[in-house]
């Protein structure tokens, strides 16, 4: 009796503090509206951004709620004073509490936020765009008065690590005022006892607590909890329990344990557990869905048209699946184009499949438009074919076009009032000429435009043409063919004055003005086209080349010949590569270290030539060349070597060679070749290995004490020149005609 008269106490306290709060409301912060993307976005993953009713472009809008569950979310309603503004989608999203609202995008867009409990926000007023997502911040503002009770009078309580106070006898309660909705850490401490947990203040309900700090040693089990669905949220005495593995595994003490399992589309649970003895105690718990299910039936014609239940847009027909609903009276509207809307209302039970068989009433005509070869028909602003078009149109007024070039338009405003077959004529577009004057200094010369042969004969003609630009040429046997092209204009005249000339290896040949009026004479100047100069077959290249490698610098001077001309698709080298290579490392005692070596290697490359004119192409080569280590000098700062042989170790005044085989070198470029001057850049690729001895030591010599390495490999410095692999720089070469197979 005494611990029922004690929670009676306490809930009455919770439920007069919370009466003397001051009105909730909701808060929307404009300073945080911002646009986060556009171009046919998609939410919830999968959902595109769709149109209202009137198939106006709408805008999603992401609110970041702040102080609020998920649950206490799923009530707010969108408002909007303005008749012209709808708001096709609100939905609270399933990964964190953010509202999703998608409504018609315009400028001046007002609304605010209306909660059954809460009251309503402060209205913004904001611009959207089609098809574009934005995102602003929301909190509620609301303050609760908690009441923590414990088993001692004294204990000192902590939200958040905050002090907020100390139990009060003869309750052992601690009255905390103006708390956030939100979870917190709670924590009591009595002398060195302490006892924590974490709290989930929610409007409305766990305005109580209880914690206590425990005297004695308590007895702990496992409390397993499974749930249907498995995203179930689960609370243990006001604590929210999180799975491990997909499961709710919590170890609890002996004793009545409160729980509370909940789950958005169901209906909660709450109930009590007894936890007795060292044996676990499962409960497999199955909510009752608070949702239903609605199918559609209904004809082919139907295919693909939108299914909006209470104005959100849910689906085309046919359904891959029944569509999801919470329970209750549901608006359902079917929407297609060129078929008037079909509404109803549905009761949605719970865990059931309601069917309704819908079907559409035509708002079309089939409508048949024809009009002049070759002529474009556009309706209502879109070209919808040429010549003739057999379609549907919605019941309405819609603007017909005919266009064809050098005709005037035809317009038809065409009024569909019934279902009815509508035939619209089109045709006979009227022409647009101007005037063309063809002169020619050949008797007896012909012409055409466009491609066409003209009846009449030159020297002097005036025709009747349809305006639009035209191909004019003249020709007449043993003469050149005179071609130009000319625009005609409406009421203008357009002059063509030729002169032709014999055919011969050199031409000339006259270039007109065209000119519009009578008064204007042309102008005429004179081209000759020679013949190209010659392109030798065979010539000789010399060039430079410096390069960069991965240890050294080099310098190549190659010798070689080429095999084709330079607008050829595929050109031939052969040839010879001079190539001084060098490299300064200091070694880990600052010894400073130069070697340079010199190659003398054949060479073979293939080209293939792109984006060729009769002297000039861009080019691509591949090829190799056998490299032959001649000569090396190997210098320190206490030792300079010319080596001809190298068997031991170093001593100064003491000739050396570094043991070496041929070594096979890949090579590739990219450049631009002239008939007689090329620019390149390259690159080289060791593909075998140049040096017979094993890889080198990480050993250093010290000169200054004396010590010398079994051989030159022992240097680091050497180590990175020997091992040098590749090469990449910019080539230039020069050619010289050679002395046969030319042009």
């Amino acid at each position: 009796m005494k611990r029922l008269l004690l929670l009676i106490a306490i809930v009455t306290m919770a439920l007069s503090a919370s009466a003397q709060q001051s009105k909730q409301s909701m808060t929307i912060d404009s300073n945080s509206w911002r646009k986060i993307n556009s171009d046919n976005l998609t939410g919830l993953n999968i959902d595109p951004i769709g149109k209202d009713l009137s198939r106006r472009p709408c805008a999603r809008i992401k609110i970041l709620f702040d102080k609020m569950t998920k649950e206490q979310m799923q009530e707010i309603e969108v408002i909007t004073p303005d008749s012209r503004i709808e708001v096709t989608k609100t939905k609270v999203a399933d990964y964190e509490t953010i509202l999703i609202v998608e409504m018609t995008a315009r400028e001046g867009v007002k609304f605010y936020l209306r909660h059954p409990k809460f009251g309503t926000s402060n209205e913004v007023e904001v611009n959207l765009e089609g098809n574009t997502e934005y995102q602003a911040k929301a909190t509620l503002n609301k303050q609760l008065t908690i009441n923590i009770a414990s088993n001692h009078a004294g204990i000192d309580v902590y939200l958040n690590n905050e002090f907020k106070g100390t139990t009060v006898a003869p309750n052992n309660i601690c009255t905390i005022a103006d708390v956030f909705q939100g979870k917190y850490s709670l924590r009591l401490e009595y002398g060195e006892r302490k006892s924590t947990s974490e709290i989930e203040v929610i409007d409305g309900s766990n305005i109580y607590f209880r914690l206590d700090i425990d005297d004695t040693q308590p007895v702990h089990q496992y409390l397993i909890i499974n749930t249907k669905p498995k995203s179930a949220l689960v609370e243990i005495d006001g604590k929210s329990i999180q799975r491990r593995n997909g499961k709710i595994e919590e170890l609890v003490t002996n004793g009545v344990h409160h729980y509370t399992i909940s789950a958005a589309d169901y209906y909660p649970l709450s109930d009590t557990v007894v936890i007795d003895g060292s044996k676990t105690r499962i409960l497999d718990i199955a909510l009752k869905p608070a949702f239903g299910f609605l199918n559609v039936e209904h004809s082919n014609e139907m295919d693909g048209a939108e299914v909006y239940v209470d104005s959100r847009m849910r689906g085309t027909l046919p359904l891959s699946k029944p569509i999801t609903i919470k329970s209750g009276e549901a608006a359902v509207r079917i929407v297609k184009s060129m078929y008037h809307d079909y509404n109803t209302t549905v009761t949605i039970a719970d865990d059931k499949t309601t069917t309704i068989k819908a079907a559409l009433v035509a708002n079309f005509a089939p409508v048949t438009i024809t009009t002049d070869g070759g002529a474009e028909i556009w309706i209502d602003g879109q070209k919808r074919g040429t010549s003739k078009w057999i379609g549907n149109l919605e019941i309405g007024k819609h603007l017909i076009d005919c266009r064809k070039t050098s005709h005037e338009d035809a317009h038809h405003l065409l009024n569909i009032t019934s279902t009815e077959p509508v035939s619209v004529d089109c045709s006979s577009l009227t022409p647009i000429y101007g005037s063309l004057s063809v002169r020619s200094n050949i008797t007896g010369a012909k012409y055409s435009i466009d491609g066409v042969e003209q009846k009449e004969v030159l020297p002097y003609v005036n025709h009747k043409a349809l305006i639009g630009t035209h191909t004019i040429k003249i020709f007449a046997p043993g003469y050149n063919t005179f071609s130009q092209t000319i625009t005609i204009e409406k009421g203008k005249i357009a002059s063509v004055d030729a002169t032709l000339t014999k055919k011969s290896a050199t031409s000339s040949a006259t270039r007109y003005t065209t000119t519009s009026g009578n008064s204007n004479k042309p102008t005429t100047t004179k081209s000759v086209t020679t013949a190209k100069a010659k392109s030798h077959f065979v010539q000789l290249g010399v060039g430079f080349e410096f390069g960069f490698g991965d240890a050294v610098t080099t310098l190549s001077v190659p010798v070689e010949l080429r095999f084709g001309r330079t607008n050829q698709l595929i050109n031939g080298f052969i040839g010879v590569n001079y190539t001084h290579a060098s490299t300064k490392i200091g070694n880990k005692k600052s010894v400073d270290v130069d070697i340079d070596a010199n190659t003398l290697s054949p060479m073979a490359k293939l080209r293939i030539n792109t984006k060729r004119t009769h002297n000039s192409s861009v080019f691509i080569e591949a090829g190799a060349m056998y490299n032959v280590l001649h000569s090396t000098k190997y210098k320190t700062g206490y030792i300079d070597l010319d080596t001809e042989s190298y068997t031991k170790g170093l001593a100064s005044e003491t000739k050396y060679k570094i043991e070496s085989k041929p070594a096979l070198v890949g090579l590739a470029s990219i450049g631009y070749s002239f008939e007689a001057m090329e620019l390149s850049l390259y690159a080289t690729y060791n593909l075998t290995n140049p040096y017979k001895s094993v890889e080198p030591s990480s050993y250093t010599v010290n000169h200054r004490l004396n010590s010398t390495p079994t051989t030159l490999k022992d240097y680091d410095c050497s180590q990175k020149f020997l091992a040098n692999k590749y090469t990449v720089g910019l080539g230039l070469r020069f050619y010289f005609g050679g002395g046969f197979m030319k042009k």
